[in-house]
C-alpha cells in the first residue's frame, strides 16, 4: 500500500532481519519490526528559537510573555494580567491547556483536559550518528539529535498532582529505553523534565472561530498529533483571522463540538 499510494522516496515496509544493530536490540523484534520513511525528527527548542528570532526581527510583533491573557469577552477584548485591556482584530487562542480554562472558565473540562507526559534527555558514552533511525515500542521513543543527545520519551499520564515534576514513572520509562536500545547503557541523563499536553474533548484538535465570540479563533486541543499537524493548524487559525475559509475537517471546527455558553 506505501509503494502504491506515498509519493517517491516514503516506504513502509516489515523487516525480520535487525535494521540497526546495535541501535535496537534483537530481543525487543522478536517478531520483526516495521520500518517506514515517513517520520522525522525536529528539535522543538531550536523551532521555538528560530520562530522567535524571526518575529523580533519582523520589526512589528511584539512579544509579551511576562504578561498572562486573564480573560476573553465576548466582544473580543482582553483581559491582561497587568490591568490592562486590549481589543486585537483578531485573538487566535493558542495556549495549549490553558486554552480550556479561557474559553470556559466556569467548566474547563467541558473543552478538554491536559495529559501529562514525562521524558529526558541522554548522552550516550559513545557518539552516535543522529540518522539513526527513530525507535518505538509500547509507547517507549528514542530519538537521536544532532546535538549528540538522546530524546527519551513519553509517558501519557491522565492523573498526576504535579504537572511539571518527575518521579519513579520517567525512571520505568528509561529503563524501558535502554532495553530496546543498547547505545543508551551507561548514558548520562542531562535532563529529566515534565509538561502536560491539550487533549481536547472528543480527542480531536480545535481549530477555527469560537462559537459566541467576535474575532476569535482557537487552536488548541491537539494532543499526541499536534506535532505533526502545528503548521497545517496555524496556517488554518491564520486564514480564518485574516476573515478566509480555510478547508478543515469538520470535526475539528469549534462550532460542530462547541455550544455557545451563556
Amino acid at each position: 500500500g506505501a509503494k502504491t499510494h506515498w509519493p517517491d522516496g516514503l516506504d513502509w515496509q516489515v523487516d525480520d532481519a535487525n535494521p540497526a544493530p546495535g541501535w535496537l536490540a534483537d530481543a525487543s523484534m522478536p517478531h520483526g519490526v516495521n520500518h517506514d520513511t515517513l517520520s522525522a525528527r525536529l528539535d522543538p527548542r531550536g523551532l521555538v528559537a528560530a520562530l522567535r528570532a524571526v518575529l523580533e526581527g519582523d520589526g512589528h510583533v511584539t512579544i509579551a510573555e511576562t504578561t498572562a491573557v486573564s480573560g476573553v469577552a465576548r466582544d473580543g477584548s482582553l483581559a491582561l494580567s497587568d490591568g490592562r485591556t486590549i481589543t486585537p482584530g483578531a485573538t487566535i487562542i493558542a495556549a495549549g491547556t490553558g486554552a480550556f480554562p479561557l474559553i470556559d472558565p466556569d467548566d474547563p473540562a467541558r473543552i478538554g483536559r491536559g495529559v501529562k507526559g514525562q521524558g529526558a534527555l541522554l548522552r550516550p558514552r559513545n557518539p552516535l550518528d543522529p540518522d539513526r533511525p527513530i525507535l518505538y515500542d509500547k509507547g517507549t521513543y528514542v530519538i537521536a539529535h544532532e546535538s549528540g543527545l538522546v530524546a527519551v520519551g513519553s509517558t501519557s499520564e491522565d492523573g498526576f498532582d504535579a504537572p511539571d515534576t518527575t518521579d519513579r514513572k520517567l525512571d520505568a520509562l528509561l529503563d524501558t529505553a535502554r532495553e530496546l536500545c543498547p547505545a543508551l547503557a551507561g548514558a548520562g541523563i542531562v535532563e529529566r523534565w515534565a509538561g502536560v499536553r491539550p487533549r481536547a474533548a472528543g480527542r480531536e484538535p480545535l481549530i477555527g472561530p469560537l462559537p459566541g465570540y467576535a474575532n476569535t479563533i482557537v487552536a488548541t486541543g491537539g494532543f499526541k498529533i499536534t506535532f505533526a499537524i502545528a503548521h497545517l493548524m496555524a496556517d488554518a487559525a491564520v486564514g480564518f483571522a485574516l476573515g478566509e475559509a480555510p478547508s478543515i475537517p469538520a470535526i475539528f471546527r469549534p462550532e460542530h463540538r462547541l455550544a455557545p455558553t451563556e
